[in-house]
Parts: C-alpha cells; structure tokens; sequence
C-alpha cells in the first residue's frame, strides 16, 4: 500500500514531466521548421489582404534564379524579386476580381490556336519543358491538337508519366501567364477608357507643343554660393518637406543605419612576397618542360591547354600581348601576363606549335539515307540554305543553314572522325554525302537505319600555325597575418565604441568610413539601392540585427570569407521609422532635402542682394552675367541649350507678360530673370492626325502611369515582409 500511495502522490508530477516534454518537441519542431504557433506560418510576405506562400516564393525564386544564370545576380537580391513580383501579381489580381474582369474558355482557344493552328504555341511550350520543337517531333507531336493529347493520353504516344507530367505543367503554366495578359489588357482596355481627355485637354497639349517663345535671361549659379554662406533652420527643411512628403510615405516599418564595411584584402607585404613568387615560377616555367615545375610551386595552377591561331590570340584579352614579341609564339616560350582581376597572377606557356585549319563555315542537311536521296538532284551551292531551312519545316529531315565553327579545338571521337574529315577535308563549294548507321534507330527487327548528311563547306581556311598554350594562374588572397590584423583592429574598435554616436564619430580617426543605408525588412542587403546595384552580397543577417534592435545600438560583427570580395561589417541602428510617414526631423529625411534646401537658401541670398534692380541690364550687371537669349517650348522636357528639370523657368517664360522684366526667381540650380517675347506657332497647321496625336500624349502622361502599377492598387497598405525571419543570424 506504502508503495501504491507513492506511485499516487508523484502522478503529478510525473504527468507535468511527460505535458513539458511533449511540448517542447512540438516547439522544437515548429521552430526547426521555420513555423510558430504565433508566427506568419507558410506566409513569406503580404500587403492588402493577399499573401506570397512559402511554395509560391520557393518555385518563383527557382524561376529567377533559371533565368539569371551565369549573371552572378546576388541570391537575396532574388529572394527580394520573387516577393516583389509575386505580391505585385496578387495585387493586380485582386484588383481584376474586383472590377470582374474574367477570361473564358474560348477566348483562351482563341488565343492558343489563333491564325496559327497554335504551332506558335506548340513552341512555347516545348521552351517552357527546357526542349525544342525538333524534340517534340522525335515524339511523334507535331501540333498543339497532339500535344494536347498526348499529356492527357500518353500511352498512345508511348510516353513516361514524368513526360506528360512535364507536358500538363508547361501547358497550365502558359494557360495562366495567358490569363494574366489578357486581364491585364481588359484592365488596360478599361482604365484607357475611363479616363478620357476632352477637347479642351487636347488643345491645351497641343498648344504646350506647338508655341515656341524666345525669351532674353541674366542668371546666377547658386554654385558660387559656399554652403556655409547660408544657416539653415527648422522652418526650412519643413517648407521643402511639405512639398515633397509624399517621398517618405512608409508601407513598412523602416530603419536608419550607419555602417562599416572593411574588405579583407591582401596587404602590401603579401603582395611583394606573391610578386617574388611569380618571378620564381615564371624562370622555373622557362628552364623545365611542359607545366612540370608547378609540382614545387602548387600555389600556381594549369588551365586546359587551347590551341590558338595568331587570329584568336588577338581578340583574346588575356593573350593578345604575346603578339608584341614573335619569340613569345615560339614553342616553349614562357610570357609573364599582367595582373588579372581579384589580384591574380598569369602566366602563358606555349607548349607546343602545329598546323591547323582555324574557321569553316559549312551547313548540313540529315535524315534518313532514302529521304536524302530524294533531294539530292536539288541540292547546290546557291540553294543549299534555303533547301535547309525548309526541310526544317518538314518534319522527315532537319537542316542546318550555314555557320562558321572553328576547328582548333575540336577533339573527335571515334564515331564522329567521318564528319570531322568531311568538313576538314571535302571540296569547298561541293556537296558531300556522308551515310552512316545510327544505332538508336532500329527497326523491329533489330536492323540499324542507315542515316545520311549533305554537307556543304562554302569557306575555309588555310592550314596555319597552331599554338597550343596553357595559362597557369595564381589568384592571392590575404595571408593569415593580414586577416588577423584586420579582424584584431575591427573587433577592438567596435567594443570600444558600442553606441550608434561614438560608432560614427570616431571612424575616421581609425581610418574608416561610415556610410548610411535606409533598411528594411525587404531590404536584401546592406548598401541596396537597385538592382544594379545590389550592396554587400550576404549581408541579410545585418539587416535582421538592425530590424531586432532599438535605436543606439551597435551589432556583433559579420564577417562573408568565401574568397570571393570578402569584408568584416558592422552596424548601427540611428533612426527607427515606424509611422505613416518618415518625420521632417529624422536625419535621413534632412539628408535627402539638404540639396534642396541649399538651393532654396543660396536663392533667398541672392535675390535678396537684386532689390531696387528694374531692368534686365542693371539685373545682370549685379549678378556679374551677361544678358543672353534662348527659346522656351512649355511641353518640352528641356529648354534648349540650358537644359533639363527647369520647369519653373519654362512656366514663367509662357506666363510672362510681352516685354516686361520677371523675376529673380530660381530655377534649378541657378537664380533667373527674364524678358519674354511674343509667342510664334510651330506648325502654322495642325496635321490631320493631330487630334489623334494628343490623345495618345494625354494617355502616356497621365494614364500609362497608374497601367499595372501596384503602388496605386496598395495605397496606404501595409507590407509585412517575413523573409528575414527566415534568415540565419550568421556572423
């Protein structure tokens, strides 16, 4: 009994034990898998009621980054793209479900078949699979009816169910972009209708165009005017604020960063040692054969031998000042290169010299040997592109028109030398037939097809010497001592100036320079201003500190050392913008009016200097100018020979009373007075088309604008961005 009422009295207990321990492997899965019972769950980002999934971001960021191959496009500035292309879409989507805008079947057939019978279609499709129409006929498709089909039915055309899987993607993926375009035209369709101009818009526009004014002028440039010639006060940035509020709306909170970036560099003691490194490899390059010195310099790396002909060598960057010395060509030469970029040293080494046939320029025509022979009789130097080009179409045999192939390089195999041969060594300007077997291509009874090729080489060049030539290549990166000089200063600057204020104000004492950056959470990196220009690469991890953090602080350092442009970071967070607006009082808002503000007070300076002034003359003898003349075309983007962005001047210049002095007032960068003439037509006539012309002026620069453009469509809506919480806070 003693035994039973202890098991009773610890059932508790034990029963708390096992709830927490479940719990925590409930948490600890939800937070390996990126999800919380309180947090944004699947949802990546949203605006207005719509949401980016976490599938939908992950397919589109795998598109972008399809199609951004080979550009060395940063990773988060894809992430960011996705989202923003995603919510732009859902967006406008919304937006068309509002208005009802809805696409029917048959307008979807219509669009897909069209004048075509859909062949324009069938290739896009095949481009969506990652193939060709060629390869869609190899599967027996040669119309979109078959396509469709086949995906629905693929047995009948012997297809795998991963294929036809393929085929209904690729088709339902162009069925939705065609959706999408078609809204977005009835969309486009409706809003061009809604606003219309009237008679009166369109003469006005006609009249902006067509009225040419020459004015006479004396002005000032607010250059000569030093900035610390002007105080600036509260009130000033506020007058320009007013104006221009609208610039610091926020859709989602906002931060005010300060930051250092030091590169990881080599020091100037690396590269004086990696310069007597060089010479050693390039002398010990000269005295032994081939690339075997490397063994004792393994620093230094042999690229693939290429076979180069003089030709070649001058278009290559790398190559081309070999040429400067014909020893340079010579076999067993050794030619110390310049510098290449991310400090890497090259060398060239001729190995060895040969003779080869550089370019050939030939065209082909394939199929099978009977359906070949068909069209043997036709088959000449005048119509051998012609005949390719429309055998391609055909569907029997396919066809290659001509192009230019360089040979130096090409390495036959035992199956291709026939074709090698041929295109080497056949008579130019003859036609030569090649027959071979293809081993796929049997027939039921096992029997290979014979399958045949019409060649045609219309240009070749002469046998020539061949450098064949390996470029051995050493690229420094610091050495451990400068990285630990690097990281030893950084570290101990950062912990003794961990507030935003000392941060910032004794960088330059150390030698180091603080930038700003407005971030947020979809910002992709530090220094983010565009596209193209995409700030740190792999600084998200910064950003996500600065988001967490209050106004002062200074973050932990970050450090990106994959060898590729590799610097230590840190930053901190000045300002936090968390209202509907950025306030006038904020040090980015008076950083971005500060130009503007300048200008307005250098102008109240200099104008205030022309008081009792009241002819062009006496204006211009006290701005030190000469009195010049110009003409003012008010629809114009420019004043001709002064510039652009000098609307005010073109609007006094069409508001002016004939002959009467007017001003000073600024204009840009520069404090105007004028004297209007008489305004002259022109075109003594309007054209015909002339009200057409207007309507279409009034259009782009009015409605165009506001055509799919999702800052209209999101208003005073707020983006929440969640990416950053799925970001690893890596240092």
């Amino acid at each position: 009994m003693a035994t039973l009422e202890k098991i009773r009295s610890k059932s508790v207990i034990l029963f708390t034990v096992i709830i927490v321990a479940l719990l925590a492997f409930i948490l600890g899965d939800f937070l390996t898998s990126g999800r919380s019972f309180f947090g944004p769950g699947d949802t990546v980002a949203s605006a207005d009621g719509v949401d980016v999934k976490f599938d939908e971001y992950q397919k589109k960021t795998q598109e972008l980054s399809a199609q951004f191959q080979g550009q060395n496009v940063d990773p988060d500035v894809i992430s960011q793209m996705a989202i923003e292309q995603l919510l732009n879409e859902k967006l406008m989507k919304k937006e068309y479900d509002r208005l009802g805008i809805t696409v029917t079947d048959q307008q979807l057939h219509d669009l897909f078949y069209g004048q075509d019978n859909g062949m324009g279609v069938l290739g896009a499709l095949a481009q969506r699979m990652g193939t060709n129409a060629q390869a869609l006929q190899g599967l027996g498709i040669t119309t979109l009816a078959q396509y469709a089909e086949a995906m629905e039915n693929p047995a009948k055309y012997k297809l795998n169910a991963e294929i036809a899987q393929a085929m209904k993607d690729a088709w339902f993926g162009l069925e939705d972009a065609a959706e999408d375009n078609l809204r977005a035209q009835a969309y486009g369709n409706l809003i061009t209708t809604l606003y219309t101009s009237s008679k009166i818009d369109r003469q006005a526009i006609y009249n902006d165009n067509n009225e040419r004014r020459g004015f006479s002028y004396a002005g000032k440039s607010l250059a000569s005017i030093a900035d610390g010639d002007v105080k600036i006060q509260d009130a000033d940035y506020q007058k320009v604020y007013d104006k221009r509020k609208g610039q610091f709306k926020l859709n989602e909170e906002k931060r005010y960063i300060s930051y250092i970036e030091v590169p990881v560099t080599p020091s100037e003691k690396d590269f004086a040692e990696a310069q007597q490194k060089y010479e050693k490899v390039v002398a010990d390059l000269r005295e032994s054969e081939g690339v075997k010195a490397l063994t004792k310099n393994t620093d230094f790396h042999a690229g693939k031998a290429v076979k180069h002909s003089r030709g070649t060598i001058a278009k290559d960057e790398v190559l081309r000042g070999m040429l400067a010395d014909s020893s340079a060509l010579a076999a067993g030469s050794v030619v110390a290169l310049p510098l290449g970029p991310n400090n890497t040293y090259r060398i060239a080494k001729v190995l060895d010299v040969t003779t080869g046939i550089d370019k050939v320029k030939y065209a082909m025509i394939m199929g099978k040997s009977a359906d070949i022979d068909s069209i043997k009789q036709s088959l000449n130097a005048t119509s051998f592109d012609s005949i390719a080009n429309a055998v391609n179409a055909g569907g029997k045999l396919s066809g290659m028109a001509a192009r230019e192939m360089s040979m130096l390089n090409m390495e036959p195999t035992a199956d291709d030398k026939k074709m090698f041969d041929a295109i080497t060594e056949s008579p130019v300007g003859q036609v030569t037939f090649i027959t071979d077997t293809i081993a796929a291509e049997k027939s039921a009874d096992g029997k290979a097809t014979p399958f045949t090729y019409a060649l045609l080489v219309s240009e070749r060049d002469l046998p020539a010497e061949v450098y064949n030539v390996t470029v051995i290549e050493h690229t420094l990166v610091p050495s451990a001592q400068t990285i630990k000089e690097v990281n030893d200063k950084f570290h101990s600057y950062v912990a003794k100036n961990n507030s935003a204020k000392a941060f910032t104000d004794n960088a330059a004492k150390s030698d180091y320079t603080v930038r700003k950056a407005l971030v947020s959470n979809s910002t992709p990196n530090v220094g983010y201003i565009g596209y193209a220009n995409p700030g740190l690469p792999n600084s998200r991890s910064a950003i996500k500190w600065a988001m967490d953090n209050k106004a002062g602080k200074v973050s932990p350092i970050y450090s990106k050392n994959d060898g590729t442009n590799d610097y230590l970071l840190a930053v901190a967070v000045d300002e936090i913008y968390d209202g509907k607006y950025m306030p006038v009082t904020s040090e980015y808002v008076r950083e971005q009016l500060r130009p503007e503000v300048l200008l307005d007070k250098k102008a109240e300076k200099v104008i205030s200097g022309l008081k009792g002034k009241k002819t062009i003359e006496e204006y211009a003898a006290a701005m030190e100018s000469p009195v010049q003349g110009a003409t003012s075309v008010f629809g114009d983007m420019q004043v001709e020979n002064l510039g652009f962005g000098l609307g005010v001047l073109q609007g006094a210049v069409a508001g002016a009373p004939d002959g009467k002095v007017v001003g000073p007032f600024r204009a840009g960068d520069t404090v105007y007075v004028i004297v209007a003439g008489k305004a002259t037509p022109i075109k003594d006539k309007a054209p015909e088309n002339q009200d057409q012309q207007d309507k279409m002026a009034f259009q782009n620069r009015y409605v165009q604008t506001v055509l799919g453009n999702p800052a209209f469509i999101l208003g005073d809506n707020e983006i929440e961005n969640n990416l950053l919480k799925l970001t690893q806070d890596d240092k």
